[in-house]
């Protein structure tokens, strides 16, 4: 909602969550490298566990002893592990403070809108007048129009 560069911090925690999912897409990269064809791992997230390593049934007794059951599915068993949770304590309150920071912002907009509109009206009417200038300027230049001169008394 806010472009980035216009808070410093809501950038710095915009950073913080793309480093964590794109370690966490590393992470997933790195495991399924190592694993079988058939034991391809997946990590996701959802609103209850947070983020989980996905197994498929078959494959889950070949779990390593450091990952943690979470749930278990008719084709597949959800575990967590050391550094999904490591992962989840950084990546978590940045994405909540992200939507509090662009929520306040959105909030503030029309109170600074408001304290800065006299000095818009103001500026609003002088391109206006100089709008109406520059038309006169220009149509006076195209047509080739000069009004007579007064002569000047003496």
């Amino acid at each position: 909602m806010i472009r980035s560069g216009y808070h410093a911090e809501l950038d710095d925690l915009r950073d913080t969550s793309k480093n964590s999912k794109q370690n966490l897409a590393a992470m997933e990269r790195a495991r399924n490298a190592s694993a079988p064809a058939s034991a391809l791992l997946k990590i996701r997230f959802n609103q209850i566990f947070g983020y989980y390593i996905e197994i498929s049934r078959p494959q889950s007794p070949n779990a390593p002893a450091d990952y943690e059951r979470k749930q278990t599915l008719v084709n597949a068993e959800r575990f967590t592990s050391p550094e999904l949770k490591i992962t989840r304590e950084k990546s978590s309150p940045a994405d909540e403070r992200i939507l509090e920071i662009e929520r306040q912002l959105f909030i503030d907009l029309p109170l600074r809108i408001a304290t800065t509109a006299r000095r818009l009206r103001r500026n609003r009417a002088r391109l206006a007048k100089l709008d109406v200038l520059a038309f006169v300027r220009k149509n006076r230049r195209d047509r080739t129009y000069n009004p007579p001169r007064v002569q000047q008394r003496r």
